[in-house]
């Protein structure tokens, strides 16, 4: 299954509810999570254009990607077998793919509170947040970060907190 999020352009869309998109497609944009499968989107989608055709326009359109492709079990462990049979290196490795996921997950939770709380940093902190390409960048930029969240009060205090949470040992050890 395919599952779609949104773009950094494609959250500020959502947000800003932006002019040159019908309302059905901000509406539709608002649905797309990260989470919930394309098939799902579309099967729960009952107002205005068809689903698909939605998707497809929001995805040329660079307001969503494809996040992830889910295997079903089977598929999934008939391609390991193959793997494993070709004498490969296993692409399911989850070393590097996982501290990639979860810098994107990072960012990404980044840039909904910046959209969200300071809109009127979005210009210059979108960029440094998509710029973050290793652990330790991240780990360089937040101290400056954390700052600029404080101007949000307590709703920027708490998104620290939960950042600081989003950090696992292991990525707070290789970032040290």
């Amino acid at each position: 299954m395919t599952v779609y999020s949104k773009t950094m352009a494609g959250r500020k869309a959502a947000i800003e509810q932006h002019p040159a998109l019908l309302p059905e497609f901000i509406s539709f944009l608002k649905r797309i999570d990260g989470k919930i499968s394309a098939d799902t989107l579309v099967t729960q989608w009952r107002e205005g254009p068809d689903a698909i055709q939605m998707l497809q326009e929001l995805e040329s359109r660079g307001l969503i990607e494809v996040r992830a492709e889910r295997w079903s079990k089977s598929v999934l462990s008939s391609f390991q077998s193959e793997v494993k049979n070709s004498d490969s290196i296993d692409p399911l490795d989850t070393g590097a793919n996982h501290k990639q996921a979860e810098l994107e997950r990072i960012k990404d939770h980044m840039a909904t509170f910046i959209l969200m709380h300071l809109p009127h940093h979005a210009m210059t902190a979108l960029k440094d947040v998509e710029d973050i390409n290793s652990h330790d960048k991240l780990q360089s930029m937040l101290p400056s970060y954390a700052s600029m969240a404080a101007e949000a009060g307590r709703d920027g205090l708490e998104h620290i907190k939960s950042l600081r949470g989003m950090l696992t040992p292991d990525f707070e050890d290789t970032a040290s």
